[in-house]
Parts: C-alpha cells; sequence; structure tokens
C-alpha cells in the first residue's frame, strides 16, 4: 500500500483479488488475508499497524476493514484541521506585513534633539 492512494481504496481492490480468487475456487485464509493487508499498511501508518499486530483476538475483514475506515477518516480530519490552522497563520502574517511601515519611511524622532554634553559643566 502507499501513502499517495486512500487506504480504503486500495482495501476495496484487494477485496476485489480475493472474490476474484473465491470465483475460481482459490479460496484464501481469512486470517492471512487480514495479517497480510495489515503487513502492507503505509509506512505514515506505522503506529496503527503496531496495535492492531498485538491485539491479542484475531479480527475479520470486517472488523479490520471497519477500524481501517475510522482511522482514515481520523487522520482526514486531523490533516484538515492542520491546513486550516496553517490557512489562519499565513493571513496573520500576510495581515502584519500589510499593516507594517518600512522602517526606512519612519520619520527620525531624534532629529533636532541634542545630548546635552556631559562633560561641561552648567552656567550657573
Amino acid at each position: 500500500m502507499v501513502d499517495e492512494r486512500s487506504v480504503m481504496e486500495q482495501f476495496r481492490e484487494i477485496e476485489r483479488i480475493r472474490i476474484n480468487f473465491s470465483q475460481h475456487n482459490l479460496v484464501m485464509d481469512e486470517t492471512i488475508v487480514v495479517s497480510s493487508i495489515i503487513d502492507k499498511l503505509p509506512p505514515s501508518w506505522k503506529e496503527f499497524k503496531r496495535t492492531l499486530k498485538h491485539k491479542k483476538e484475531e479480527i475479520s475483514l470486517d472488523e479490520l476493514a471497519n477500524h481501517l475506515r475510522v482511522e482514515e477518516d481520523c487522520r482526514m480530519q486531523e490533516n484538515e484541521k492542520e491546513q486550516n490552522a496553517q490557512e489562519i497563520l499565513k493571513v496573520h502574517v500576510m495581515e502584519a506585513a500589510k499593516f507594517k511601515k518600512p522602517l526606512l519611511n519612519r520619520p527620525n524622532k531624534l532629529r533636532g534633539f541634542k545630548k546635552p554634553n556631559v562633560s561641561e559643566k552648567p552656567n550657573n
């Protein structure tokens, strides 16, 4: 499996292949299919893959499909939140840059102001 495509899309593709095999009387053990799919999850799903492998009970193909669907939905929501946050940051940066006056165009407030000479004694 690859990160560029939806995991559920890839899962359905594997499921179609399994159904085609069964139509030709080539039956694959469901446990082997489930473990093969888990092993082939994309690299970005490493933690999720680890949690599925360490489950004590065996899961069916339907249960795996449900787990994958929920995880993929959560990941999509997280990505949307991150993208929205990045857009908001871009807007704030643009607004700050838009309203900030360049330093060169600011009048020099210190012009015409002379510091008193400390070495001179005041006239009394």
